[in-house]
């Protein structure tokens, strides 16, 4: 652990996956908490990553390792613009377990169902080669679909925020599906407010304002820049500065 924080703040990304990968060998949960943030704009500086990585998820190791190093071989791939390997190898995974769909409106982590991990993770993977690929019907369709296997607060943050952003990529100019997104940001908002350290809490808060902006109502667009410029939890953080 301690060499996944330093390695990361010396700018040593490769060093702090070797020590990540360990980490998953022997603790997945505590390594699910230290995942090194991936660089973006050096698709080839991530081949050797990879390589590890992957070694590492074809090795040896306790079924908890391999889907947390699955998972972030799905984010490695797409980071080097290679969904196709990511689907590759979200489908050695089998299929998603079928889950029964819960309303919209149904808050989460309110009196869920015994947790799903495998179903989660599966449809998160899912969602974000949709995503990659532009396929906003299918990341909405894969993540209601499994609903309910997210009882994890990780997975259902990642869940509503893939939702917000699906729904605002397919919305165009229509005001109505603008409305629909700017609500869906706002929901990340209001269900994770214990999640402020997240930077896509206040980039949640940033967009929902420029679709705001975009439906012609300058005072509460103004007002949600206000939030985020104003509140010290984003201070120096992108979102405050787009802000």
């Amino acid at each position: 652990q301690r060499l996944v924080e330093a390695a990361q703040k010396g700018g040593q990304y490769p060093a702090a996956v070797t020590a990540f990968v360990e980490m998953a060998k022997r603790d997945a949960a505590q390594a699910t908490k230290a995942k090194p943030a991936i660089p973006q704009g050096n698709a080839s500086a991530l081949t050797p990553v990879i390589a590890e990585v992957r070694k590492a998820y074809e090795g040896n190791v306790k079924p908890e390792a391999k889907q947390l190093l699955r998972t972030y071989l799905v984010d490695l791939y797409l980071a080097a613009g290679d969904p196709k390997s990511a689907e590759a190898l979200v489908k050695t995974a089998g299929p998603v377990p079928a889950v029964t769909a819960i309303p919209d409106a149904a808050a989460p982590g309110a009196n869920p169902p015994p947790a799903d991990n495998a179903a989660a993770t599966r449809a998160i993977n899912e969602a974000k080669i949709a995503m990659a690929q532009k396929d906003y019907p299918r990341v909405l369709n894969t993540i209601r679909a499994a609903k309910t296997a997210f009882t994890d607060p990780d997975q259902q943050f990642e869940a509503l925020y893939m939702m917000a952003e699906a729904e605002a990529g397919a919305a165009g100019n229509d005001a109505a599906k603008l409305t629909d997104a700017g609500v869906a940001y706002m929901r990340v908002v209001a269900h994770f407010g214990n999640r402020t350290s997240d930077p896509r809490y206040a980039d949640a808060l940033v967009k929902a304002a420029g679709i705001v902006e975009r439906l012609q109502k300058p005072n509460e667009a103004l007002s949600l820049y206000n939030q985020v410029v104003t509140d010290p939890k984003f201070k120096n953080t992108p979102a405050a500065a787009e802000a």
